[in-house]
């Protein structure tokens, strides 16, 4: 979330219209966004992204 914030790239990746210093959006997106997928493709997921910080 901070990155975005401080980010101009990030914004413009988000679709955001202009720079902002403010929140982009709220963190509880987080948790509505992970709730429509299902547990086995959360594990794939979180599976994924270990491996690739290995």
């Amino acid at each position: 979330m901070e990155q975005i914030r401080e980010n101009p790239y990030f914004q413009y990746f988000f679709g955001m219209k202009g720079f902002s210093e403010k929140k982009p959006f709220d963190p509880s997106i987080y948790t509505h966004s992970r709730k429509r997928f299902p547990a086995e493709a959360l594990a794939r997921i979180n599976e994924r992204i270990i491996d690739l910080a290995r």
